[in-house]
């Protein structure tokens, strides 16, 4: 290829990314983010976000999102609860509300006194472990109880959640404090090659899809995923994100029966206070002792 074909090779490659960068500029922008505010309201009695602190952050408290099952019991990501790889000191002071959660009116809030992560979470990421965490309001929250529904390939639903907004060539913005929804479509479960496994929905958020996509930025985990019957199908975990939103989330199907099942055996109990074990005097051990060194007169 002589010089003069290369000059012209290279304009029109060039000519080429930069009308990309155009077309990805101008997908979404700030009227985008105001409209998927409105958006979430359908879920705002069920989409809450969850705060916690920690040493060795600069900002305290940190959010994320979490959503509420009924009035005692709600679910998360298992890496808010624990995250080796993250967050080498203990988290604490765990609250979950209702409304906006740092700026503005954080509505019904509640602290969190009981958390259950799933057994096969450890704290380090790993796509056959299911990353998923229980946790127990201190008092009755209230709210429309959730039913857990079916996803299907192909089907539309939609996330909601407290996720960081994000614009195009611009990356996160400082967090608002705003309860968000967007629209997403099933891709498939897991990845082809295995490195996450069926457990989870892969989902896809389109070019030019309103609202728009992007829950996959900072404070999107643990967002509940919504079907079209407003069943609860999938909580987001895990993205992979993009300047120009076409964003891949990953969210654990919620609907698997070793899942599911999981998740009633702890929300079956509609107490607020977790159950205690009674505890005996000691008195009374030394009573039990006495009564049953007399009885078996040392033949037990």
């Amino acid at each position: 290829m002589n010089s003069s074909a290369k000059v012209i090779v290279a304009f029109f490659v060039a000519c080429f990314f930069f009308s990309s960068n155009l077309l990805a500029q101008s997908m979404h922008g700030e009227p985008e983010l105001d409209e998927a505010i409105p958006y979430s309201v359908p879920y705002e009695g069920q989409a809450l976000w969850l705060s916690f602190t920690f040493e060795g952050w600069p900002e305290f408290p940190k959010y994320v999102s979490a959503v509420r099952l009924n009035s005692c019991w709600g679910l998360t990501a298992g890496h808010v609860m624990l995250d080796t790889m993250g967050s080498p000191t203990p988290r604490e002071n765990y609250r979950v509300g209702n409304g906006s959660n740092r700026i503005y009116d954080r509505g019904i809030e509640r602290e969190i006194v009981a958390h259950h992560v799933h057994p096969t979470w450890d704290g380090d990421w790993d796509g056959h472990k299911v990353d998923l965490a229980l946790v127990r309001f201190a008092q009755p929250l209230p709210g429309p109880n959730l039913e857990i529904g079916t996803l299907g390939l192909g089907e539309h639903f939609e996330y909601a959640g407290y996720a960081r907004p994000a614009l195009p060539g611009v990356g996160e913005l400082p967090a608002d404090g705003q309860r968000r929804a967007w629209e997403a479509e099933v891709e498939g479960w897991g990845t082809g090659a295995g490195t996450i496994s069926q457990q989870y929905s892969r989902a896809r958020f389109e070019q030019g899809a309103l609202p728009l996509g992007g829950v996959v930025t900072a404070g999107g985990s643990g967002s509940g995923g919504f079907n079209a019957s407003g069943d609860l199908v999938a909580l987001l975990v895990y993205g992979i994100n993009s300047p120009d939103y076409m964003g891949t989330s990953y969210g654990v199907r919620l609907d698997l029966p070793e899942i599911k099942d999981w998740i009633e055996s702890y929300t079956d109990d509609m107490s607020c206070i977790p159950p205690t074990h009674p505890t005996l005097s000691f008195q009374a051990v030394r009573r039990s002792f006495l009564t049953t060194d007399a009885v078996c007169k040392g033949n037990c």
